[in-house]
């Protein structure tokens, strides 16, 4: 019987991270050798609806260790849990997303087994030996190198919004296990009192649900303000294209493209973008594209679900005072 591919579902609200419902749908079309695939959820008062969005995205079983302690993801805590349970099952593969904490707890992990790690892979397969595969960017991007990590279970991260999801499948029922683990109080050497959602104008923008980007249109240094001023007021992250960059603008971890960084807010707004194919490309899983521009002919126009053709120089300072009193006014709450 084949040992089975792990992943582990980092969850953070009562919500899976989509990189863990990637890799999920990843492994199914990957596995052609029969490995059953098995999702891990670490947490307290786990959900129903946490396990069928596992079963629907893949995952043939699902690992459960459900404690009180559990509900804030802490370092040592989660992987001495990982530890365990990879010793007690003996998993062939496990795969986590190149998170903050996925990168941080994978290589833990290896660490105490002893084996080897790939992190922040862009993709990967399974050989005939059913080996991994391991692909990642090197040289600071310009080229990509293949790894194979040694010893077992074999271990990697893969980062976010690389594969893409896979169709969900109609709600089946999964094998659900419940673990326990052992408990040592000296694991405890942190306690979580609170959790705060990050700030948008200094998260990374790949994790924000709104985004505010601006161009060569906006006018350069001296106006850009308004674009910062826009994005507080409608609590979206500020970003921007090539040529923001270029202009001082922004910096590189604020650029969206194939040069910078690929995104997927529910909401982004392009304010003076052309709409290049290497800017364009970084936001195809934007759920809303709202676009300003004064060139009713850019490539921009085409792709919006909304566009206004206007000066953006005349209409932005407009658009922010009426925005600002729309939101400040009641009618809506961030």
């Amino acid at each position: 019987m084949h040992k089975e591919i792990w992943v582990f579902a980092e969850a953070c609200n009562n919500s899976i991270e989509r990189v863990s419902l990637e890799l999920l749908g990843e492994v199914r079309r990957l596995s052609k050798n029969g490995a059953p695939t098995a999702a891990v959820l670490i947490g307290a008062g786990i959900s129903p609806s946490l396990r069928q969005t596992l079963s629907q995205y893949g995952a043939q079983k699902i690992y459960i260790v459900d404690h009180e302690k559990l509900l804030y993801y802490q370092s040592e805590i989660y992987t001495h849990i990982l530890t365990q349970l990879v010793r007690q099952k003996k998993p062939q593969i496990i795969l986590l997303g190149a998170t903050p904490n996925g990168n941080d707890m994978a290589s833990r992990v290896a660490a105490r087994l002893r084996v080897g790690f790939v992190s922040n892979c862009t993709d990967l397969k399974l050989n005939d030996e059913g080996r991994l595969v391991l692909w990642k960017a090197i040289r600071g991007g310009k080229s990509q190198a293949a790894f194979m990590t040694v010893g077992s279970p074999q271990i990697a991260t893969v980062c976010p919004d690389v594969i893409g999801l896979e169709k969900v499948v109609p709600l089946q029922t999964v094998p659900v296990e419940h673990l326990d683990i052992s408990w040592d109080k000296n694991m405890e050497k942190a306690e979580v009192i609170e959790f705060f959602k990050g700030n948008p104008a200094t998260i990374d923008i790949t994790e924000a649900e709104i985004i505010v980007a601006g161009g060569r249109g906006v006018g350069g240094v001296e106006k850009w303000p308004l674009i910062e001023g826009l994005a507080d007021v409608i609590g979206g992250a500020v970003a921007g294209s090539r040529m923001a960059k270029d202009l001082g603008c922004i910096s590189r971890d604020r650029l969206v493209g194939q040069t910078g960084k690929n995104v997927r807010p529910k909401l982004y707004m392009a304010l003076g973008i052309s709409g290049a194919s290497h800017h364009v490309n970084g936001l195809k899983e934007a759920e809303k594209v709202v676009v300003i521009n004064k060139d009713r002919h850019a490539p921009f126009i085409k792709k919006a679900d909304l566009a206004v053709i206007a000066d953006l120089q005349e209409l932005l300072p407009v658009f922010k005072e009426t925005v600002t009193e729309y939101f400040t006014g009641g009618h809506f709450s961030k």
